[in-house]
């Protein structure tokens, strides 16, 4: 008990002003957290929310194209999974009235899987899909770009790909019957949605593909349908969104290359507040020695100064970060207006839907190295001081 006293007496004492200093301690430990929590949680929050939005419309966790898995052969790898049959084939859209023209893929679909939670995340309908019969279904951009209007027709030109060049089978027009909006711009600029079925019709030879939601790791997954069947096709998230995903995965390397510099210069921090810490204590730690104090406890009383100073500065920094991180949106709409008020310019940061992200155990991994690293600094420090010559270090105190 005694020394849990002194060490927190030694952190907090008002002599000599080092409590203004311990404080300031704490202050730049806190600071430290709260820059290494908002960097990965808006890095984490704008990669799982892009990954997140293909995974459910684009991609789908798993594509699988067999003639001899069925839906229930599929279910049969993992119960929880949800499969639905899609269909997809390249066409070349031409306006009637307007003659534009422009090359997209048409998608069919089914009911349920348009009702499926982690579809309709990324896809507002704004029609009766069930009502959509042979119609199509456009986004508003698609709209917009070739200036269609609801009530018009459009020539669907499908295509197929060739031995050496693309082959026109045949032409047939559509009417559209629903509007859709999705939150992936590439999805909405080139996707016509129909009814699986008649997609069907209308082209027989369309390949049906299995569209996979599952919990389960996809490699594992997959390795169970090359099981049932070697000649599967599957294809993954990841090898299908690749060059975003490598992009993604790079973009993650140098945020953490990022965090590891700012990690550099906490480190510098704690090492000069460490030997300060044991710098101005070495006088009382020498009279301590002299007054019987085995120099284990006086290291002990040093170690828990320092980390009494440490883990208030980790609380601070941990509850700023949290409410800086739960707050982000609003962070930036301040700093959107202080650029506005200095430059007259307005930025992107507001029209950017920030999502920030930071789990307990990436905090609890960035407060425990700060911990760990305090240690071995303030006992590096130890090591040095607090081992000399009692008289040598009361014959240097300053008059």
């Amino acid at each position: 008990m005694f020394i849990l006293k002194t060490a927190f007496k030694y952190a907090f004492s008002k002599s000599g002003g080092r409590r203004h200093s311990a404080i300031m301690q704490i202050l730049g430990i806190g600071t430290g957290i709260i820059a290494l929590m908002i960097v990965s949680a808006v890095m984490n929050g704008l990669q799982t929310s892009q990954l997140r939005h293909l995974r459910n419309i684009e991609s789908y966790d798993l594509t699988v194209v067999s003639s001899k898995i069925s839906i229930s052969d599929l279910k049969a790898i993992d119960e929880s999974c949800s499969v639905y049959e899609t269909c997809e084939t390249a066409v070349l859209i031409v306006d009637k009235n307007s003659g534009k023209s422009a090359t997209a893929r048409v998608r069919g679909i089914s009911y349920p899987l348009l009702t499926d939670d982690r579809f309709s995340e990324s896809l507002n309908f704004y029609t009766d899909y069930e009502e959509l019969g042979n119609l199509v279904s456009v986004s508003f951009s698609m709209l917009n770009t070739l200036g269609i209007r609801f009530e018009d027709n459009i020539e669907l030109t499908f295509l197929r790909p060739g031995k050496t060049a693309t082959i026109v089978p045949f032409t047939t027009e559509s009417g559209i019957g629903g509007v859709y909006g999705s939150s992936i711009s590439n999805y909405s600029s080139s996707t016509i949605l129909m009814s699986t079925d008649a997609l069907l019709s209308i082209n027989p030879k369309t390949q049906i593909i299995y569209a996979v939601y599952t919990d389960m790791n996809t490699s594992r997954f997959a390795e169970a349908v090359k099981a049932l069947d070697p000649e599967a096709k599957t294809v993954t998230w990841q090898e299908y969104n690749k060059a975003l995903y490598s992009a993604l995965t790079l973009e993650k390397t140098i945020m953490y290359v990022f965090m590891l510099f700012m990690f550099l210069i906490l480190c510098v921090n704690l090492r000069n507040t460490t030997r300060r810490l044991i710098k101005v204590k070495q006088t009382e730690g020498a009279m301590l020695r002299a007054l019987g104090c085995r120099i284990r406890d006086l290291n002990l009383i040093f170690v828990l100064q320092a980390m009494i100073i440490c883990v208030s500065g980790e609380i601070f920094g941990v509850i700023i970060g949290y409410l800086a991180v739960s707050n982000i949106q609003n962070i930036l709409i301040i700093v959107d207006r202080i650029i506005y008020l200095l430059t007259k310019q307005t930025t992107i940061l507001t029209a950017i839907p920030f999502t920030a992200v930071i789990g307990l155990k990436e905090i609890l991994l960035i407060c425990t190295c700060v911990l760990l690293l305090t240690y071995i600094l303030v006992q590096a420090a130890c090591r040095k001081t607090i081992r000399k010559d009692i008289m040598e270090v009361i014959a240097n105190v300053p008059d």
